[in-house]
């Protein structure tokens, strides 16, 4: 069973006959899935003189976690993903993310788990659920305030404008300082009216990052 799984165990002990007798008493070990499902004898035996009882349980995979990998993959064929993993330790997540960032490409990761934290930290940039752990939601870059997957897609295309809005403030600022300094350098225009313009040009650059605002994911 996968770390973290759970499962409801109850004990079956048969009412003894009288007080004094408390050896031999038949007992039954059940368990089941925590998400519910029918009830398995995993154990059985009998207590001792003392009236305890001890047996090794064999924990195995439920179905419950079985069909984590179909379910994976059939996700992965609606969306269209040709590599996907299911069942994946912390371990083998930071392998995975270090094998993408060595072959020069760029890590998005989105994450809720304690054991999503580390891998939060390691990508390039990272989401945390709003209804995930705190330690994951520190260690990300982006924090979704609810756990709908489709705000991904808007916060993405916000980046994208904002990218778009950062470019353009960036190519203004240089064009005019290079022809402002310049142009007051060669004794064309006082001073005193370049440092004006410097004024009216941050200006615009703030009123141009402002639009983002008016941008509908």
């Amino acid at each position: 069973m996968r770390k973290g799984s759970k499962v409801t165990i109850k004990v079956k002990v048969q009412r003894p006959q009288s007080k004094d007798t408390i050896r031999g008493m038949p007992v039954q070990v059940q368990r089941r899935p925590a998400g519910g499902g029918s009830w398995k004898q995993v154990a059985s035996g009998s207590t001792t003189a003392k009236g305890t009882f001890s047996a090794k349980l064999k924990v195995t995979k439920s179905s419950q976690y079985r069909g984590v990998a179909s379910q994976v993959q059939q996700v992965a064929g609606t969306l269209g993903l040709e590599h996907y993993q299911a069942r994946v330790s912390p371990e083998a997540k930071m392998q995975y993310i270090n094998a993408l960032q060595q072959g020069g490409g760029t890590v998005l990761m989105i994450g809720d788990g304690i054991n999503d934290a580390p891998v939060l930290a390691q990508a390039d940039v990272s989401m945390a659920m709003g209804s995930g752990a705190y330690i994951a939601q520190s260690n990300a870059d982006i924090l979704l305030m609810n756990s709908k997957l489709s705000q991904i897609g808007q916060v993405l295309s916000v980046a994208r404008h904002m990218r778009h809005l950062m470019r353009q403030n960036l190519r203004w600022a240089i064009a005019y300082n290079v022809i402002a300094v310049g142009v007051a350098l060669s004794g064309l225009i006082h001073p005193g009216y370049a440092s004006l313009g410097m004024a009216g040009s941050s200006l615009l650059v703030t009123l141009n990052a402002l639009r983002i605002y008016r941008i509908t994911p």
